[in-house]
């Protein structure tokens, strides 16, 4: 399957049951973020992380909405944002893959081609015990 041609958007709100809306050109877009499920629980962390990402001081989001796998389910967003400059240029990082570093996110059960990754990301946010997994035993 080709990938989605990236497109500049800005996070509007991160939902309850761990839905983001997106501001799409002007328009406010219901999504999942791709690969990943963002429990209700960590939602404020969530909404905090991404708060720092103000498209005041730094460059939109990146957006690339993968199209609904099932009739009635909603799109899935691929996301980056600018983690920082060097001399090479912009370093854009995956928004899904730094929830799950930070434990506060967890694999989706679909299947994609970054989900062997993405595992060991939660699992290495398991072991550390951060985000969902502080406290687990």
């Amino acid at each position: 399957m080709d990938r989605a041609e990236p497109i500049d958007c800005q996070l509007a709100d991160v939902l309850d049951d761990g839905h983001v809306v997106l501001q799409i050109a002007g328009e406010e877009r219901t999504t999942l973020l791709y690969g990943v499920l963002v429990p209700g629980e960590s939602r404020g962390a969530v909404v905090d992380l991404l708060q720092r990402l103000d498209p005041a001081t730094r460059p939109p989001l990146r957006c690339a909405l993968e199209p609904p796998t099932d009739e009635g389910s909603l799109p899935r967003a691929r996301i980056s944002y600018l983690a920082w400059r060097d001399k090479s240029g912009d370093v854009w990082e995956d928004l899904a893959a730094s929830l799950l570093d930070q434990g506060l996110a967890r694999v989706d059960d679909g299947a994609f081609p970054e989900r062997a990754d993405y595992l060991a990301r939660e699992r290495r946010a398991r072991t550390r015990g951060i985000g969902l997994w502080a406290g687990a035993s």
